[in-house]
């Protein structure tokens, strides 16, 4: 529809765009229709798009569990784009503000840093696993916070690679102790 969309239709499906849920739907639904002005040379609808986008954002304040829950895989994506829409250190700021008036959120947060991945069969062909990792952690992230509630709520968690945390069978313990590895200046790429 966008593609053959006048100005003004088009303009309204960028005003609409804000009103899904949840915020990944809205902020990715925005970033297409700005990817399709652009392939039109729409140059203001383009900027429109990513204004809004924008907006949304750093709107956010990421104090619900709710937004966690509701863009569980999008999360770290979500917060990438908002550092560039503002920088490292406002979302530093927005996440420790969150986790410090919710130490709850933690094992969100924690999930959320996970990357997913794939191991192939020995022909290359087959997926035999998914699992999530972290191989490294962005420069907004409160590493500090994390690293100090970590031991707090998970005393029995330790640092560990990606391979040597497989001893953890929850998904955030394991997720955990890679982040506490990486906090340590090891690498788990």
């Amino acid at each position: 529809m966008a593609r053959n969309a006048d100005e003004t239709a088009y303009r309204d499906l960028i005003g609409q765009a804000p009103e899904r849920a949840p915020l990944a739907s809205s902020v990715m639904l925005l970033q297409h229709l700005g990817a399709i002005a652009k392939q039109q040379g729409r140059e203001a609808l383009q900027a429109s798009a990513a204004a809004e986008a924008a907006k949304l954002l750093l709107a956010e304040d990421w104090k619900s569990p709710a937004v966690w829950v509701d863009n569980r895989n999008y999360a770290r994506r979500l917060l990438a784009w908002t550092a560039g829409a503002s920088s490292n250190g406002e979302v530093q700021e927005t996440l420790n503000a969150a986790i410090n008036r919710n130490p709850d959120l933690l094992p969100s947060v924690i999930e959320a840093m996970g990357e997913w991945g794939e191991a192939l069969s020995h022909e290359g062909n087959d997926p035999t696993r998914i699992f999530q990792r972290v191989s490294k952690l962005p420069d907004w992230f409160p590493l500090g916070l994390v690293t100090d509630l970590i031991n707090r709520m998970f005393p029995a968690v330790s640092a560990a690679d990606e391979f040597a945390s497989e001893r953890y069978t929850d998904v955030v313990e394991r997720l955990a102790s890679q982040i506490l590895w990486i906090a340590q200046g090891n690498s788990n790429e």
